[in-house]
């Protein structure tokens, strides 16, 4: 005959991965490598967000669409593209305001925001590099190129982050970024 005990614990929890690090300041990207753009929709994104007015030309009706794109040029030619005509009517969208929680996060992990006005996109980028323990600055080169291709991404994003977000890049293009990440690491 075998004896045994089974225990419980009400208090016990089971973690799958060690807390992460406190962490001081994380580097973001120059503006220098945005050639001094400045998102018309605030925050320190590559992109701004256009609502933009004009006739479909399947039905001949008036639509309103959303774009993101660098400049309201640039969102006029994707409307364009969509099967929209002119003339439009461009209106710039703010983009999506950063939240309470994630203000509490940095401030977990004594990170301090690296500028005022900060959109929900920029904070997001530095929480997910402290989850990713990527403190590393992202490659000078790498932001620029990824920037003049049209990337969208914030400056606080980590070069894996810039990389995922150029899958709708032309292979050689792609290949270019990867070079130039390549060469950095």
């Amino acid at each position: 005959m075998a004896f045994f005990t089974i225990s419980t614990s009400s208090g016990s929890c089971y973690i799958d991965d060690p807390p992460l690090p406190k962490h001081g300041p994380l580097p973001i990207i120059p503006i220098s490598a945005f050639d001094g753009y400045v998102s018309p929709s605030g925050g320190l994104i590559s992109y701004g967000c256009f609502d933009i007015r004009g006739k479909n030309l399947s039905t001949n009706r008036k639509v309103r669409r959303y774009f993101e794109a660098q400049t309201e040029e640039l969102a006029c030619k994707l409307a364009e593209d969509s099967g929209m005509a002119g003339p439009f009517e461009v209106t710039v969208r703010p983009s999506r305001p950063a939240e309470s929680w994630q203000f509490s996060e940095l401030r977990y992990y004594d990170v301090a925001p690296p500028f005022q006005g900060l959109n929900y996109w920029d904070i997001q980028a530095l929480l997910d590099r402290i989850a990713g323990r990527d403190e590393f600055p992202v490659p000078y080169e790498l932001a620029r190129l990824a920037f003049q291709f049209g990337v969208k991404f914030s400056r606080c994003s980590c070069s894996s982050a810039i990389l995922n977000a150029s899958h709708f890049l032309s292979t050689d293009d792609y290949i270019k970024l990867l070079s130039i990440w390549r060469q950095s690491t």
